[in-house]
């Protein structure tokens, strides 16, 4: 939301949106949805008489409201604003807690898609009530200010659940109970401007924020190989590792991937080596203190892992604040650059060490040289 004088405009987002038109309907559109009681036959009758004073068609409640048609009825409140038949009881969609599609049929071979409603503690309480008041009478459903269903009410229902049932695809159905769901602004908006970045230049734009990550990877392969030899080829097999587990992890969540959201996987990238090479630089220290490569990677690693700890909790607590305050494309950065950095952490505390570990009681152990950095010979 930002400021434009004393207005406030919102900025919507929406990634992987194919439909345009349909985001633009369904931005501040809400379902409005009202339950009415019957009215009694006299004071149908008076506004009968009253919308129609001095037109030729006499109608009465018995007539008009007895055998309800829904369509007829509403066009009676649009041509005269008013509803002879039922009247407001106070309970709207404000008081729904949820909703959902069921199917009933009977014989299981006609199915017919209802939407089940489940009320608000206070919704429960006033449609109790109406119940209570009404049984033996109708109670109408309104779907925006149209009138979808008006069944009989049996007995009292305490449970604070309802059915609404009417002419609905399951398509519609679908739709609706997502609207109901979702919610919606509570105050009409009006669109000032829309912008759609198109395939080709999103396209263009991911493609060379792909190659600018395969570009970075191999730079940071080289580097770890040439400047830190055995453990730089290790702390590799355990990037590789990383970027798998990162990549799974963005299918399960799952994430779209933006060209912010790139951005903040090809930065973690080079965050995941900056673990191994605190416990690298440590093994030198150790193993030029004359230690072995075992007693030298128990020490590295025990020294290097506060450094580790904190760093990567700072920069969590840094894409924390990205994401509760941000946009939805700093929301994006910051949620790749969180999972990226937890996977890290496991990639060079677990995988690295294994591996390190493993070449212990090996004869490679035995060239110190291989496991030092830069240009120490050991």
């Amino acid at each position: 939301i930002e400021r434009a004088g004393d207005q406030r405009r919102l900025i919507v987002e929406l990634a992987g949106i194919s439909d345009v038109s349909q985001a633009i309907r369904m931005i501040g559109e809400t379902p409005f949805l009202e339950f009415k009681s019957e009215r009694s036959a006299e004071e149908a009758d008076a506004i009968i008489a009253a919308s129609m004073k001095g037109e030729e068609v006499v109608l009465t409640a018995d007539s008009f409201c007895g055998a309800l048609d829904f369509q007829t009825l509403l066009l009676f409140m649009m041509q005269f604003g008013e509803d002879p038949c039922f009247v407001s009881t106070g309970l709207t969609g404000k008081h729904l807690a949820s909703a959902r599609v069921d199917f009933q049929g009977s014989g299981g071979i006609a199915l017919n898609p209802s939407i089940s409603l489940e009320l608000t503690d206070e919704g429960a309480k006033i449609f109790s009530e109406i119940t209570k008041e009404n049984v033996g009478k109708r109670l109408a459903v309104y779907l925006d200010g149209a009138p979808i269903s008006a069944p009989v009410v049996q007995e009292e229902i305490t449970g604070g659940k309802a059915q609404i049932t009417g002419n609905f695809t399951p398509e519609g159905a679908k739709a609706l109970v997502g609207r109901f769901n979702a919610g919606a602004l509570p105050v009409p908006i009006t669109l000032i401007s829309q912008q759609t970045v198109g395939p080709s230049l999103g396209k263009e734009s991911l493609d060379r924020s792909l190659v600018a990550g395969l570009y970075g990877f191999l730079a940071v392969t080289i580097f770890m190989v040439l400047w830190y030899r055995i453990p730089g080829a290790i702390a590799v097999l355990a990037l590789l590792f990383y970027v798998s587990l990162v990549l799974v992890v963005f299918r399960m969540i799952p994430v779209t991937l933006t060209v912010a959201g790139i951005a903040g996987f090809i930065l973690s990238i080079g965050m995941a080596v900056d673990a191994n090479v605190l416990i690298f630089e440590r093994l030198k220290e150790e193993l030029k203190n004359g230690k072995t490569l075992r007693e030298g990677l128990e020490e590295g690693f025990r020294r290097a892992w506060s450094s580790i700890r904190d760093s990567n909790i700072t920069s969590l607590i840094t894409c924390a604040i990205l994401y509760w305050f941000g946009s939805s494309i700093i929301q994006g950065f910051a949620l790749t650059l969180a999972i990226g950095i937890l996977a890290s952490m496991l990639s060079a505390v677990w995988v690295t060490r294994l591996f390190l570990f493993s070449l212990a009681g090996t004869p490679v152990a035995r060239v110190r040289t291989f496991f030092m950095s830069g240009f120490s010979k050991g």
